[in-house]
């Protein structure tokens, strides 16, 4: 019985010790080939395949307990694949958080204002970590691989801003992100104009002497919205109208270069018209 007790004892020991030993390690910094160390996580990777993968591409982690650590909190199912980065001084604990989080390095691109469908893709070309999917693809072809109408042409269909994505991400992501923001902003254009008892008033479907003839279609003589749309609408365009941009803008113009510039009144447009329609200094 006394045996027994020892023994028990000298068990408890031993787990108290293991245990303290697996905390300790969890709160280690991983030691790295290099800072930091940019890794990528397979989709469908488990805890332990995971780490395995990191393992491999230059960080000391041990998958065996770095799969332990993540089953014993309750992670082993939430590692999100992507790319991310191991800087100095991080530890298991910490990496297997951003990775249950999904808290991925992001990269960025800036589309900047006045830039034309050819300069966008010159820049996406160049872009670190974007996978060039675009290969021969038509502006045609393009525009219908991210969701615009056919016959869609690019010009001035892309809002120009900074855009992040994960290592990984294509071209054709962030230029369907690109479209999508600049579809939600001419429909919240719109859809300001509704509560105000403004005609939707888009010239986009009539031609410059049909703007006094009566039709369903002309927005400039009747309210509201046309009876069909003047195209086949694609999968952005109709998000867009339902989750419009949140803007208070009411008008916009085509600048000349390919951009829209927007105005939340009607001095504001009629002075945009003048600089970019009238060209008046």
């Amino acid at each position: 019985m006394r045996f027994l007790r020892k023994l028990l004892l000298l068990g408890l020991i031993v787990l108290a010790l293991a245990a303290g030993a697996f905390v300790w390690w969890a709160n280690q910094p991983i030691a790295l080939r290099e800072s930091p160390l940019d890794f990528s996580v397979r989709p469908g990777s488990s805890a332990l395949s995971a780490a395995q993968q990191i393992r491999a591409q230059g960080a000391d982690l041990q998958p065996r307990l770095f799969y332990w650590l993540a089953r014993l909190s309750g992670r082993g199912t939430e590692i999100k694949a992507g790319s991310y980065e191991i800087s100095t001084g991080m530890t298991p604990w910490v990496l297997l958080e951003r990775m249950a989080r999904g808290d991925q390095t992001l990269l960025s691109v800036t589309i900047p204002e006045g830039w034309t469908f050819e300069q966008m893709l010159q820049s996406l070309a160049k872009a670190p970590g974007l996978q060039h999917d675009l290969g021969d693809l038509t502006p045609e072809q393009i525009m219908q691989r991210i969701g615009a109408p056919a016959q869609t042409p690019p010009e001035g269909e892309f809002f120009p801003d900074t855009y992040l994505y994960a290592r990984g991400s294509s071209e054709l992501d962030v230029l369907r992100r690109a479209y999508q923001a600049m579809q939600k902003r001419l429909a919240a254009a719109w859809a300001q104009r509704a509560p105000d008892g403004m005609g939707a008033r888009y010239n986009g479907n009539i031609t410059k002497r049909d703007l006094q003839t009566l039709t369903p279609y002309n927005t400039y003589i009747i309210n509201g919205l046309p009876p069909t749309p003047i195209a086949l609408p694609g999968e952005a365009s109709l998000q867009a109208a339902l989750h419009p941009a949140p803007i208070k803008a009411l008008y916009f113009v085509a600048r000349g270069n390919g951009a829209s510039q927007f105005s939340d009144t009607l001095a504001q447009h009629n002075a945009a018209v003048a600089r970019y329609i009238l060209k008046t200094p």
